[in-house]
């Protein structure tokens, strides 16, 4: 059930790296916004001709496709995987998401529409692609329509997720601005995670229409059930089979307010009452073995790993050690994605299927579980001989099932193996996390960057002064001042005229040294000296400080006055110190 929906969230993860990235290569054509994203579009038609071997033309008439494979949308296939990487190569080269947010003034909000925006070009391009023009006539053209209609209500309940989260972010960075960033991080990934657990599987009930079954006898047998392992679900629902066409069993949603059971119309008039039950036993023992929580917790690995990966190249490229460009960061992320799926993922559901099989095996024997097993694979056109690659075959599930009938220790074994999993899932979580904690720590970044300086020692030169000036900065915001300073000094030994490590050192002094009428009055000499480089509201900032701490009151107000200009202008202003601060800045200088 994951695998339709891999490239909306290899998209949606993708795009959210790729806007982290600082550097970006000159824009490849800098072809018009009106006219680049259209060109996605015309794009992902031409893709979609791919499996007819590019017959866009081709008047022949095909013979109609068997009833399982009329909704091949539904599928991974490689014209969605390129249209994919073609969209992000798009966004990338020609800076799509950065011109985007030029168009709207607001820079909180402006984020979030570009992001949306985007996404919303890839769901279109997404549909089209999944779906081939078979016959180049009015109803071949309807019936692509039609289907690529059917292909964007499949993807709704992910990018309605993804919205949700983005609207989320949105609204805490815009109520709690002043969180402190790594909490503030952490924060936003906890709430949007429960956020999410807590709305998919409304969101995904609700966005395919999926109606509740009748209460007749069917419904009891499939409650009653439930009942008796303790499995309580919000509803038992029909598998919207328009939306997605196999017929099969399903249960989605972690918590039990928020949980629910579908189950394909086929499949429910072609299982006998004790089929019925044994599918249930089945669905129960996911729910009751948890199976779910460890999906998310497996994706949650995956995302760690990812934030490590970005962590450990953000630290490399800030200590001037190494950068990997933002595209290749982005692509392998993609192929880390997709590999996750078909390894991971696919590990994780053999074994946990096989489990599922064993709670219907143990409750009412081999027959029931296995002629269900072989109906299932009869309605989806299923070779009962074909290896699974996420479930196992229907012939592999069989014979374990009939292994167990001669060795029951068996059932118990694979118990151990998959409770073994589930700790190796929770231990690699927590390493995770705790790698990335200390990836992300000032401490680390401190030692990494001092490892960086000493092998240069003796031979600093003028492009060693940046980092020279990080190291300020580092040791500046873990309250070691007297350190920041010396290394504020030795970045001006090597560029004397650099204003932004003028400026620091300027308000480091101001601070430090409210008694030392010469330190004090260096800092004057040193603002005016970084702003004399640049012109920018920070260093006016600095300067009415330093004014003010000398005594010089009204050239403090002047030049507090200067810096909210500058901040108007948008010269120097960062989400720290925006205009409000500056504001705020002249009323203090000037007494008001």
């Amino acid at each position: 059930m994951f695998l339709p929906f891999l490239p909306m969230i290899a998209a949606s993860v993708s795009l959210t790296l790729l806007s982290g990235v600082l550097y970006r290569p000159q824009s490849w054509l800098n072809i018009p916004l009106w006219l680049m994203l259209p060109t996605i579009l015309v794009l992902s038609v031409i893709l979609a001709q791919m499996p007819q071997k590019f017959r866009i033309f081709s008047r022949v008439k095909q013979a109609p496709l068997p009833e399982y494979q009329s909704h091949s949308s539904a599928k991974l296939t490689q014209p969605r995987i390129i249209i994919l990487f073609v969209w992000l190569a798009i966004v990338y080269g020609e800076h799509l998401d950065l011109r985007l947010v030029d168009l709207f003034e607001n820079s909180a909000e402006a984020k979030t529409f570009s992001l949306a925006i985007l996404l919303l070009v890839y769901w279109i391009a997404d549909a089209i692609v999944s779906v081939p023009v078979y016959q180049w006539n009015t109803p071949g053209i309807i019936e692509k329509f039609s289907r690529s209609a059917l292909h964007l209500r499949l993807q709704l309940p992910v990018l309605s997720l993804i919205f949700i989260q983005y609207v989320w972010i949105w609204t805490i960075n815009l109520v709690l601005p002043a969180f402190p960033s790594n909490w503030s991080l952490i924060f936003e990934l906890l709430s949007s995670l429960i956020l999410i657990v807590l709305l998919a599987p409304v969101v995904f009930v609700k966005s395919w229409g999926a109606q509740a079954i009748d209460k007749d006898k069917v419904y009891e047998e499939i409650r009653t059930e439930l009942d008796e392992f303790r499995t309580p679900v919000a509803g038992i629902l029909l598998w919207p089979d328009t939306i997605m066409p196999h017929s099969t069993a399903g249960v989605i949603g972690l918590l039990r307010g928020f949980r629910y059971l579908l189950i394909s119309p086929k499949l429910l008039r072609s299982l006998s009452a004790v089929e019925l039950r044994a599918v249930t036993a089945h669905e129960a023992g996911h729910i009751r073995r948890h199976h779910l929580f460890y999906y998310l917790l497996a994706f949650i690995c995956l995302l760690e790993l990812i934030a490590l990966a970005g962590s450990v190249n953000l630290l490399l490229a800030w200590t001037g050690i190494y950068q990997v460009s933002g595209m290749l960061m982005v692509t392998v992320a993609i192929i880390s994605i997709l590999l996750f799926v078909r390894f991971g993922i696919g590990f994780l559901s053999q074994n946990f299927e096989r489990q599922a099989d064993c709670h219907a095996f143990e409750r009412y024997g081999i027959t029931p579980i296995t002629t269900a097993l072989l109906k299932v694979s009869w309605l989806n056109g299923i070779n009962p001989e074909q290896d699974n690659w996420h479930h196992y075959g229907v012939r592999q599930r069989i014979e374990f099932l009939s292994n167990c009938l001669k060795n029951t220790e068996l059932l118990q074994k694979h118990h151990q193996r998959v409770f073994r999993i589930k700790m190796g899932c929770a231990l690699l979580a927590l390493g995770l996390l705790g790698a990335n904690f200390i990836l992300s720590s000032d401490a680390m970044q401190t030692k990494v960057l001092a490892w960086k300086l000493e092998q240069t020692f003796d031979n600093w030169q003028l492009k060693d002064a940046p980092l020279l000036t990080k190291m300020g900065d580092l040791f500046y915001f873990q309250d070691q001042k007297d350190k920041a300073e010396i290394w504020y000094r030795r970045a001006l030994e090597l560029n004397p005229e650099e204003p932004r490590t003028l400026n620091n050192l300027a308000w480091l002094l101001t601070e430090t040294h409210n008694n030392d009428q010469i330190r004090l009055k260096e800092s004057m000499v040193l603002a005016q000296k970084a702003l004399a480089g640049k012109q920018a509201a920070f260093i006016w900032d600095t300067l009415a400080e330093a004014y003010m701490k000398n005594g010089y009151y009204e050239d403090a107000a002047d030049a507090a006055l200067n810096a909210l200009k500058s901040a108007e202008e948008g010269k120097g202003t960062s989400v720290e110190a925006g205009l409000d601060y500056y504001k705020k800045r002249f009323k203090q200088m000037a007494g008001e």
